[in-house]
């Protein structure tokens, strides 16, 4: 373990750079699986082991906060990062198949490479609960209260510069090489995030306070209580009655969605405008180069929500994310007639802005307004894995649907939850402090 001295902005850029190691490998490989492995023969695998990926994640989420109660952050964080080798692993197998001859003697079994696919992003996914949830409650701890937005907004401003990494990196070595090397590729930068993970800092800044005393009030007594696991699982879905906190949980609902829309479904918006007689290692290229901008729109939009949650609050915050959302709707609309590259090119740069803003506003939000208690961040990413996994099944079962039909579908649900919603959230900080503190 390294950094006992350092500041608390210190260990937030540490915990970044790890972060942004291990996703420059796995967002890159999220955001082509269903892309390579229908291109190898596995049409839909990608997007099965995705769903599983969050249908465990859901599951989990449930209990992750009890987890990280009984670990702490720093081993959570660790522990919680090893599993995401075996997505990588999975890749490398397949990927096996078409790059030696003779072939391995797994190959043989499309069943085989099928199971151990849709297995490992099932452990990813339980991991992945842990992940974030941790991580949050890591910045929620090192943060001061003026600064908590700044501090989600710096985290996720550096996190995002893994998507233009993760995406440069296939751009260039789908010309070049095959899916073989770029599995190995985003392997070693995952083996780098892990080393990195090891020696993660406590989030306290003086070494001699433990953990659970530099928690705030309401996380130290959540971590005090020894509560059996159905009492707890109770209390985390009492939050949903809360009458605060339920905008936001539709709120991570569409972000849910969005997660699926950008993984299972813009990347057609790159096949579309491209010749259909395109050599797949030039359709690869130009897929991972519009997800180029994908990245680009995420690290310039997490450090301006940062900053802009604590200059103006979260409910005008709230309205320029949902007014960016709309926009990259409507462009999405036109794209399906278009089928312009360089306006999927912009389409995929307001997705990712789009993205980023729902998780650095939910997180400040819980951090800011509900005293940043695991509870909260647990159930926003049970509901957030909800929407991911019904968005990506929804893609599986209606394959042959229309891209316009999916976008339709997103805009009636972005219009029936705005509206209400808009006009019930609380601006100002002081009040939903109150109620936090009730709940709490």
């Amino acid at each position: 373990m390294i950094g006992k001295n350092w500041s608390p902005f210190s260990k937030l850029i540490y915990l970044a750079i790890t972060f942004f190691f291990l996703f420059t490998a796995f967002n890159s490989v999220q955001n082509l699986v269903s892309q390579i492995y229908e291109q190898n023969g596995y049409e839909n695998l990608g997007r099965i082991a995705l769903t599983t990926f969050n249908l465990a994640c859901f599951l989990v989420s449930f209990v992750a906060a009890r987890i990280i109660k009984k670990l702490g952050h720093t081993q959570s964080l660790f522990i919680s990062s090893v599993p995401f080798l075996l997505v990588f692993i999975a890749g490398i197998g397949m990927s096996a198949c078409n790059n030696f001859k003779p072939a391995p003697f797994y190959c043989a079994d499309r069943s085989f490479i099928k199971q151990f696919n849709i297995v490992s992003y099932t452990l990813v996914g339980v991991s992945s609960a842990v992940l974030w949830t941790a991580q949050p409650g890591y910045i929620t701890q090192l943060a001061p209260k003026k600064e908590q937005g700044s501090y989600f907004g710096t985290f996720f401003s550096i996190l995002q510069n893994s998507y233009i990494i993760g995406s440069l990196l296939p751009s260039i070595l789908f010309r070049f090489t095959s899916a073989f090397a770029y599995f190995i590729i985003m392997f070693s930068f995952a083996t780098v995030a892990i080393g990195f993970f090891s020696l993660m800092p406590h989030p306290q800044y003086e070494s001699a306070i433990t953990e659970k005393e530099s928690m705030s009030p309401s996380s130290r007594k959540e971590h005090e209580e020894n509560v059996d696991i159905i009492t707890e699982l109770r209390r985390t879905f009492a939050h949903i009655g809360n009458k605060n906190f339920q905008p936001w949980i539709f709120f991570s609902l569409l972000g849910g969605f969005t997660q699926a829309y950008n993984s299972g479904f813009i990347y057609q918006f790159a096949e579309m405008s491209l010749p259909s007689t395109v050599e797949k290692s030039i359709l690869m290229s130009k897929t991972a180069q519009m997800f180029i901008f994908f990245g680009i729109g995420m690290v310039f939009s997490a450090f301006a929500i940062g900053k802009a949650i604590d200059k103006y609050g979260t409910k005008t915050v709230f309205k320029a994310i949902l007014t960016l959302y709309a926009v990259m709707l409507g462009l999405s609309a036109v794209e399906t007639q278009e089928k312009s590259y360089a306006l999927a090119c912009v389409i995929a740069t307001l997705c990712g802005a789009s993205d980023v803003c729902i998780g650095t506003l939910l997180s400040s939000i819980i951090a800011i307004d509900f005293g940043g208690s695991l509870d909260f961040f647990a159930l926003c990413g049970a509901v957030r894995v909800i929407g991911a996994s019904v968005g990506l099944m929804a893609l599986i079962v209606f394959k042959s649907a229309q891209p316009i039909s999916v976008i339709i579908v997103l805009a009636s649900y972005l219009g029936a939850f705005a509206l209400p919603n808009l006009l019930n959230t609380k601006q100002n900080h002081e009040h939903l402090m109150k109620a936090a503190v009730i709940t709490t």
